[in-house]
């Protein structure tokens, strides 16, 4: 808003007033928008957005259906995974990592009273905004958690997969330990990945083959790096791992 002139707001001023935040570490984190500032911003987008939803201007299109699946946690190899292998090597710190994911645990519990208020976070909300409050503190104990689901989500789309309950499937993860963990379970269906340390060269190469290549069943992206901007409708499924 302030690049279009909409606003004359400094950073600092602008969350102030339009975002619930706390402070932390490294300066304030924003946790979601103030409702009550809700028609205030829409008035300032107007200005410079033009917005239609998607019922608006694709309404040949079936609805979405969504379907949660609990998976049992499995076992995590560590000292294969880039961001713990330096609590097994050169010195064996496994004991240490399991404390300080046993003291994220803690954290978490702590934190979140029967009132459903978090540290620094005036208003009530719901767990997940809470637990995205949170998520800075317990940043370890996030990817360990989803290391565990690895085994589990490949086991349910190989069998998908090998079933041919569908052609191709699109995988959104956030970490590389989770998107390396499924391409190498699931490399005989033909992977490709898109995360923040795949060349640029190679995103576009690894896109087009998803859309155009039969053996390409299976596309893996983090789900900020490939968020956006790019077409990946050969997949009519897409699992949020």
């Amino acid at each position: 808003l302030y690049t279009f002139g909409v606003t004359a707001l400094t950073y600092p001023k602008f969350i102030a007033r339009y975002c619930n935040s706390y402070e932390w570490t490294h300066g304030p984190v924003i946790t979601g928008t103030r409702i009550n500032m809700i028609p205030e911003i829409k008035q300032l987008l107007a200005k410079i957005m033009l917005r239609r939803k998607k019922d608006e201007v694709m309404k040949e299109l079936p609805p979405i259906f969504y379907q949660h699946v609990v998976v049992e946690p499995g076992p995590v190899a560590i000292d294969q995974d880039l961001y713990f292998i330096n609590y097994v090597v050169p010195k064996d710190r496994t004991q240490e990592l399991y404390e300080m994911l046993d003291s994220q645990r803690k954290f978490i519990e702590t934190a979140i009273d029967n009132r459903g208020y978090a540290p620094g976070y005036q208003e009530e909300n719901d767990m997940g905004k809470i637990l995205e409050a949170l998520s800075g503190s317990v940043s370890s104990l996030r990817r360990y958690t989803g290391l565990q689901k690895v085994q589990a989500i490949a086991d349910i789309i190989e069998s998908e997969l090998s079933s041919k309950a569908y052609e191709k499937v699109v995988i959104f993860a956030v970490h590389q330990g989770v998107i390396e963990g499924l391409r190498s379970r699931l490399a005989k269906h033909g992977v490709v990945t898109l995360y923040g340390k795949t060349p640029a060269e190679k995103r576009m190469q690894n896109v087009d083959s998803f859309q155009n290549n039969k053996k390409t069943r299976v596309f893996i992206g983090n789900i900020t790096a490939a968020g956006t901007a790019i077409t990946l409708t050969a997949a009519h499924n897409v699992v949020l791992a």
